[in-house]
């Protein structure tokens, strides 16, 4: 992603070369509305607004800034009829304005055409990040499916690199239900994108969810699901008649093992196979790091 001074650059460039001019505050009030202000109860969402998902305890934390604050960044809006005005960027905001009790808020009115709004929208939102990757992927999509941009221009307006762009638009090649867990931030962008080269992405993807794992565990599984046909040794444990997997062909899977470990302990960790089982090492820098460790294991005896 380019620089702060870069991302800025682009938004302007790519508002200037879209719409040819810059946006203008209300200069007229309606039904005795202050300048530069509409009432929250005429503003309405957009028909084509890219966003579909709002996270509701985001949402009332912001209305808790709103109170505090108040609302600094304005809503987009374009005017329609009877004084009603259409959100074209800003829907989050507006709804938490509602929750924090808000009877009007600060606008940016922006007369536009139905061909641009898709445009103003997902530039608008995308720039203040106000997308998640799902939506951000499936905006790209609309622009090059719909306006025939390629991703050199994407990149030009919207400020991000091309390997960026490139990137989000792989994300609609997964299926529905990575598509919600990615919605619903269950899975970032770096996680779908090293599913969509697993063979089994949607079982991967529990597994992922369930055990908490990061992009690059999520990599490691997705490497190891593609040594399954490969012949691998095994080596029986003494006693419990389980199978362990010979060190040798354990490979990558022992360093996913220890980095779950890690993660759970806090503490540097090592597993070391033998003939009849294996070994955890623990380490620990300061007497404090063993007693965290230790209290750890009394609360798993109680």
């Amino acid at each position: 992603m380019p620089a702060e001074g870069s991302k800025k650059q682009g938004l302007g460039r790519g508002l200037s070369s879209l719409f040819g001019g810059e946006a203008t505050e209300v200069k007229t009030t309606t039904q005795s509305l202050t300048t530069g202000s509409v009432s929250v109860s005429l503003l309405v969402p957009a028909k084509g607004q890219p966003r579909k998902y709002f996270d509701e305890a985001a949402l009332y934390s912001l209305a808790q800034s709103i109170k505090s604050s108040g609302l600094i960044q304005p809503i987009i809006v374009q005017p329609m009829k009877k004084g009603i005005h259409e959100i074209i960027a800003g829907e989050r905001r507006w709804r938490a304005a509602q929750i924090a009790g808000l009877k009007e808020v600060p606008v940016v009115e922006r007369v536009s055409k139905d061909s641009d709004f898709l445009r103003l929208a997902l530039i608008e939102n995308i720039q203040r990040e106000d997308l998640n990757p799902m939506e951000e992927a499936e905006g790209y999509q609309r622009l090059v499916a719909e306006h025939g941009y390629t991703q050199e221009k994407l990149s030009e307006i919207i400020g991000k690199s091309r390997s960026h762009i490139a990137n989000t638009l792989r994300l609609n090649n997964l299926s529905d239900l990575l598509k919600k867990y990615l919605r619903e931030e269950k899975l970032s962008a770096g996680h779908a994108r090293s599913l969509l080269n697993a063979a089994s992405p949607e079982a991967l993807a529990e597994r992922v969810i369930s055990q908490n794992l990061n992009v690059r565990q999520t990599e490691r599984l997705v490497h190891l699901e593609g040594k399954d046909s490969q012949k691998t040794r095994r080596v029986r444990t003494k006693g419990t008649g389980a199978l362990l997997n010979d060190p040798e062909d354990f490979g990558n899977d022992l360093t996913l093992l220890e980095d779950q470990v890690s993660s759970i302990l806090k503490l540097k960790t090592a597993i070391k196979f033998k003939s009849d089982g294996g070994v955890l090492e623990v380490s620990f820098k300061t007497f404090d790091e063993l007693d965290d460790l230790l209290r750890k294991f009394n609360t798993i005896q109680t």
